[in-house]
Parts: structure tokens; sequence; C-alpha cells
């Protein structure tokens, strides 16, 4: 840490502290230079980040065909640069590279790695402007509107790295934690397990994505917390029950098809009466399903997550499997037609509307 100090040190002597004015104002050049250079490298020490080689480099000492490497990198979502001539990488990414390298040799085709790659990509990039608003809010906002910004940056110095350097354990354990979800979906839905017949319901918030980019964190969480609390009521009051919470979604199962659907829609007309909360939407699917450990598994789960993309706004959707078990317990059942639904297939596709509220899907 001494070497650290000495270079946020280095900034108050280096700088003009004079054209600083307090509240926020805007820097000095020298000063926000200065500042932005001593803020980049805190973090990206406690990231372990060096600059330390070249693409072809780091491909090289991972024993992996640059090229590929190149694709691995596009794939991530990283700047392009030239390959050959800017040091851009360490030794965790020749890590990296190396790992990827043992997957090719065991068998794993190129084209589904880079698949894989490109989600990583995504999602961490929106895992990286989320924790941005962290730190802007905790570390950045302070230093920028302190009166004497060299000196609050001293006091948040260790915040900053700590904070870097404690988020890589939840983000490594809900990795885990999720594929190991995703693979027993997968096996008991390939290996036709002891399976119970079972409503299955998912309801989520309309335009939750944008939402991500404009609410700061404690509104984000507040409003999902606000749904969540609801959504549990209205399902606890229907017969329903809770499973989980899959960030704004959640999801509702039931032995019967009509509690499903009364409490898909006391969701749904519950939020539609909240100013707070935006449009919900729910979609709904009944078949055979595994429970295990709390959790349920099983196609009837996967069909319900993906009806909720063709469900419009304070609508209930279903399959036509959902809708066949309903009998005649529905005032209104409305045909919408064939969906291709991602990693389902075909699906026949049925709204299930209710007096006062409009139902339908968007076109296929």
């Amino acid at each position: 840490m001494a070497s650290e100090r000495s270079s946020t040190e280095s900034v108050r002597t280096d700088t003009d502290r004079t054209s600083q004015q307090p509240g926020g104002d805007k820097l000095a050049p020298g000063v926000a230079a200065s500042l932005i250079e001593t803020m980049t490298g805190i973090f990206r020490r406690a990231a372990g980040l060096t600059h330390e080689l070249t693409g072809s480099e780091a491909a090289v000492a991972a024993d992996l065909d640059p090229d590929i490497a190149t694709q691995v990198w596009r794939a991530f979502g990283l700047p392009e640069i030239e390959q050959n001539a800017v040091k851009a990488y360490d030794q965790q990414d020749v890590e990296t590279l190396r790992a990827l390298g043992t997957l090719l040799a065991a068998g794993i085709a190129l084209p589904d790695l880079l698949a894989v790659a490109r989600v990583y990509g995504q999602a961490f990039s929106r895992i990286a402007e989320a924790e941005e608003r962290v730190y802007r809010r905790h570390v950045l906002d302070p230093i920028l509107e302190a009166d004497d910004p060299v000196a609050e940056l001293e006091e948040r110095e260790g915040i900053s790295a700590l904070m870097i350097s404690l988020l890589e354990a939840p983000i490594r354990n809900a990795h885990r934690r999720q594929l190991d979800i995703a693979i027993r979906q997968l096996v008991v839905s390939a290996a036709g397990a002891a399976a119970e017949p079972t409503a299955i319901g998912f309801v989520d918030l309309v335009g939750y994505s944008t939402l991500t980019m404009q609410l700061e964190s404690e509104d984000l969480t507040k409003l999902v917390s606000r749904f969540g609390d609801l959504a549990f009521r209205c399902c606890r009051d229907a017969g329903a029950r809770v499973v989980k919470s899959v960030g704004d979604a959640v999801l509702l199962v039931s032995p019967r098809p009509d509690v499903a659907l009364e409490a898909a829609w006391r969701v749904v007309e519950g939020v539609a009466s909240d100013s707070l909360i935006p449009a919900a939407r729910a979609g709904l699917d009944f078949g055979p399903v595994v429970p295990l450990e709390g959790d349920y598994f099983g196609n009837p789960v996967n069909v319900a997550a993906r009806l909720i993309s063709v469900a419009k706004p304070t609508s209930v959707v279903s399959s036509r499997s959902f809708a066949d078990a309903l009998v005649d317990r529905v005032a209104v059942v409305g045909e919408l037609g064939g969906f291709d639904l991602k990693g389902v297939g075909h699906v026949d596709v049925v709204s299930l509307t209710r007096s006062g509220l409009p139902g339908g899907a968007a076109e296929p």
C-alpha cells in the first residue's frame, strides 16, 4: 500500500488545486488527468491487470493459434487492437487462452466456444455496468464532489481496491450455482426422470432491461423487491407458490392450472394498480416436471419462461396444453397461433383474457 499511497501523494504535488471549487464543479485539467491515471491504477492493481504482452505473444504463450485468440477477444466484446504491436494482455489472459485451447483439444467445436464467449461478453458487460453504478455512487462521486478531491481519493482508495477484489467471489459463486441449475434442468429434461403434472408460470416486468440502464442500483433493488413482495402475496392468496425470483421474473407453481392462472392474473393486476412498478406479463405451461431441492425442472419450465417474451404488457398467455388442462374454467380463450420459441421449438400459444384487461401476444 505504500507505493499506492505515494501515487496519490503525487497527484497532490503535480496538480493545481486553486481551480477546484467545492460542490463538484469541473476539475482543472491537471487535477482531472492525474485523478484518472491514479484511480485507473488503483483498479488495475486490485484486479491484477497488467499490460505486458501483445495479443500474439499471449497466444503463443498459451500455445493457441493467434487467429483463434483474436476471435475469442472479439467474441468477448473487447476493443479491436493491433495484436502484434499493442501490449494489452497479461498472464491471466494467457491462462484463459490455455483453458480454451484445452477445451478445443478435448473436441469442443470452436463455434460453440465462441458462442459461449459472446454470451460471457454480453453478460459481463451488463454486470460491469451495474458495478459501475455502485462504484460511481460510493467512490467516484464523493471524490469529485469533495472540496479537496485528492484528499478524498486518499480516504477512499482502500474501499475502491477492496470492492473490486471482493466482487469476484460472488460472481464466481453465482456462475457455478446458475450452471448447476442449468445442467440439472438439461439432464432432467433429457433423461425423463419421474415427474409430476404441474402448472408452471413466469411473470416478469416489461422493459426491465431498459430500467437497469436508467435507475440507480438502490432504486432498482427497491423496485424488484416491491415486485417480489407483491407477487408472493398474490400467489399465496390464490393458493399457488412462488418458487424463486430470477432477475425481474418470478416462477410460480401449482398442481392445478386454474390456481396458477388465478395467481398469474392477480400478480399482473396487482402490478397494474401499482404506479411504482412497470407493467407485468405472464406465461404459463402445464406438463410433467421434476421437483428437486426446492426447484422445478422439465420442459414446461422452459416453455413458460419463453412464453413471457411473447406476451403483451398486462396480458397472460399460455401453451395450448395449459389451456386444454383448464377445460372450461376461463371466460375467454383466444388462439394466437404458433410461435417458434428459442430453445423450445414450435409452441401453439393461447391468450387467456379476463374482464378489464386486454390479452394477446406480440406478432410471431
